[in-house]
């Protein structure tokens, strides 16, 4: 808890998990699908939005890292923050698929603008304190605050939903409002640095920080296509919940209950993960986090009773919480590359493709029975945590051992 504290008394740290929190504080999610069909959007509609919103997060992923290490980390912050505002206009104005459209293209914009910045932001401001042994504390803030905002948004949203499913969206508009104001408060953290006791050319720094991946950090492909996959298997529960819950014969109304305990759970092993991580350590938290979600899968798929069912759904979501905050502190432990951002958007990169060559596959073997494709997660998932032993044994022993050099070198 100490921990947590240091890290909240950070006031760029504060500002950044603050405005994270006002980006996912949107309404409308609780209801988004209804909200879609009722402006006459139909279901191969909403998934050509996804696959443009994609696109637009592929093409701007790589050119938006490289800028924010070129211009800094607060310009593409801001940018990403305002791209998110003018989505939920989007969606709050929009009566066309073609204004649904300008929404995919912004949110991927948006996207890809935040991708590694927002982390860049966080652990350049640790390294300025000399404090990063509490960025697995910092990132694990960052992603409770997400699910700290469905825990808030989720009812709320729901209940708004009575009276009008526009007005959903409506009041997520003035969220994005406060999320500008709160970016404004947030310190740029660039600084040049020298690499090999030799200044890189900003012409070469996306060229630079392609080579540094593939030729000097090929673990770090390796860990984040791992992490990368899990994240597909477990969000797609997301999408699965609904028809899942009506599988067991629970009524509508109480989904979101049952989203929130989920959620409830996931914000729980966000921020539960440094602690458990310091003792049995990392790689072992991940590797497990791996295993034990992916036996849950492959027994949900067998389980018919509601109360069982429901409670190994919201373990999976709680556990596979643990994994993200954890992967992130590894990854960014291990970049000692001056362009930080433009190699986290590299490796984010990698990993929207992983998710993208996935989801169909996914959604294809889900048509055929959620059973079957539960047992093909879990599966994977399995073959994941075995993955992460084999990559993470070499990884953290290497960081450890970088670190101590480091402080011996003081």
């Amino acid at each position: 808890m100490k921990s947590y504290i240091k890290v909240l008394r950070i006031k760029n740290i504060g500002w950044l998990i603050f405005t994270n929190f006002l980006l996912s504080l949107t309404f409308f999610d609780i209801v988004f699908t209804l909200l879609l069909q009722s402006r006459g959007i139909n279901f191969t509609q909403i998934f050509i939005l996804e696959a443009v919103l994609s696109l637009f997060v592929l093409i701007c992923e790589i050119p938006s890292g490289y800028l924010a290490d070129r211009w800094g980390r607060k310009p593409l912050f801001i940018i990403a923050v305002i791209c998110f505002a003018g989505s939920t206009l989007m969606i709050a104005i929009s009566q066309s698929f073609v204004l649904f459209l300008v929404h995919s293209v912004l949110y991927g914009i948006g996207a890809a603008a935040m991708s590694g910045t927002d982390e860049a932001l966080i652990y350049e401001t640790l390294q300025k304190k000399e404090q990063t042994t509490l960025s697995r504390y910092a990132f694990s803030l960052q992603a409770g605050s997400s699910t700290a905002a469905m825990l808030i948004s989720f009812p709320l949203g729901s209940f708004i939903a009575q009276y009008s499913l526009n007005l959903t969206a409506y009041f997520s508009i003035g969220s994005m409002v406060l999320a500008i104001v709160s970016a404004l408060f947030i310190k740029e953290t660039k600084t040049k640095v020298k690499l090999d006791n030799q200044e890189i050319d900003k012409s070469s720094r996306a060229e630079s920080a392609f080579l540094y991946v593939i030729k000097k950090q090929p673990m770090l492909v390796l860990i984040n296509i791992l992490s990368s996959a899990a994240s597909a298997f477990i969000l797609s529960l997301l999408y699965f919940n609904q028809p899942l819950f009506l599988s067991f014969g629970v009524n509508i109304v109480y989904f979101g209950v049952i989203m929130l305990g989920a959620n409830g759970l996931s914000t729980l092993g966000s921020v539960s993960a440094p602690s458990l991580a310091s003792y049995l350590g990392v790689g072992r938290i991940i590797v497990l986090s791996s295993l034990i979600t992916g036996s849950l899968f492959i027994l949900l798929a067998y389980i018919t009773n509601a109360i069982f069912g429901l409670a190994i759904f919201a373990l999976i979501m709680g556990v596979g919480a643990i994994r993200g905050p954890l992967v992130r502190t590894i990854i960014n432990d291990t970049i000692d590359h001056e362009a930080r951002t433009t190699v986290l958007s590299y490796l984010s990169f990698i990993g929207s493709l992983v998710g993208i060559t996935l989801n169909p596959i996914i959604g294809w073997q889900a048509d055929l029975g959620l059973n079957r494709v539960f047992i093909i997660e879990g599966s994977l998932l399995l073959v994941v945590g075995i993955g992460f032993a084999v990559v993470f044994t070499k990884q953290v022993h290497r960081n450890d051992k970088k670190k101590q050099d480091q402080h011996l070198s003081y």
